[in-house]
């Protein structure tokens, strides 16, 4: 298992002892989560296998044998997103473990400062996927989209971001 940084204070992170929730949703689309007490709530992570790699969207640490799951379809944390700056969790282990870059809107990756900072316009043109800047959230809050995970869904997305809540 991965373990968290320890230089992260000032992001979530899951505890070594905390074992994750794995679960396959469809061929190529995983989950996971784990409850972290310093936060008082469950993070979830995502692994998508897309162009024959697997994207780690808001790492969390998973065991040996969840990580050999997901390197069944192709070479894992080839790409790791983070969708907001709260979400650094265990980003830069994988990164440092899998030589990966790490994706995110430029606010995020200022406040994580990623050893492999990579362009997050790159899962555009690699994976099909769009990211969306959710703006009033958290900075550098986005939401990813596209034909890999829920085709159709971006409209609505946008749609609900510009209607008042």
């Amino acid at each position: 298992m991965l373990n968290p940084r320890p230089s992260a204070t000032l992001y979530p992170t899951v505890p070594a002892s905390s074992p994750a929730e794995f679960a396959q949703l469809r061929p190529g689309l995983w989950t996971w989560h784990a409850y972290d007490p310093a936060v008082k709530a469950d993070l979830f992570s995502t692994g998508l296998a897309l162009e024959q790699r697997v994207y780690i969207v808001d790492p969390i640490p998973l065991p040996a044998a969840e990580i050999a799951i997901l390197s069944q379809a192709g070479p894992v944390a080839a790409i790791i997103i983070i969708t907001n700056a709260n979400h650094q969790r265990a980003a830069l282990d994988y990164s440092d473990t899998f030589s990966a870059p790490v994706l995110a809107h430029s606010d995020v990756l200022k406040a994580v400062k990623p050893a492999r900072p990579g362009d997050l316009s790159a899962i555009t043109s690699r994976a099909g996927l769009e990211a969306i800047e959710i703006e009033g959230a958290v900075a550098g809050e986005i939401a990813l989209h596209g034909t890999p995970i829920l085709s159709g869904a971006g409209d609505r997305l946008r749609q609900l971001l510009r209607t008042d809540l």
